[in-house]
C-alpha cells in the first residue's frame, strides 16, 4: 500500500530487450508469488524463472541455488552462437 502504482513493472516489462531473469521466493509476503509469474509471462525475448521454495521476500537471496542459477542464465545469455564454416 505504501508504494502504490509507482512500480507498474506490467506495463513497462514488454518494452526491455535485454535477456531477463526473474527469481522469486513462493512465500513472498510483499510481492505474491502470482506477480512474479504474470511478470515473467509479459516478457518477452530471452528469459527464466526461478521459484525459490519456501523463501519470502528478504531472505530469497539465501538460497544457495540461486546464484548458480544466475551464473547459467548469464552464460547461456552471453554466448556467442559459433560461425557457420
Amino acid at each position: 500500500m505504501l508504494a502504490g502504482n509507482q512500480f507498474d513493472s506490467a506495463s513497462l516489462i514488454g518494452e526491455i530487450d535485454v535477456p531477463i531473469f526473474i527469481a522469486h521466493g513462493d512465500r513472498d509476503e510483499i510481492v505474491p508469488y502470482e506477480l512474479g509469474e504474470q511478470l515473467y509471462a509479459l516478457a518477452k525475448g530471452e528469459k527464466r524463472f526461478l521459484r525459490v521454495a519456501g523463501a519470502y521476500h528478504n531472505d530469497v537471496f539465501e538460497d544457495p541455488a540461486l546464484l548458480d542459477a544466475i551464473a547459467d542464465f548469464a552464460h547461456a545469455a552471453t554466448r556467442t552462437p559459433q560461425r557457420r564454416r
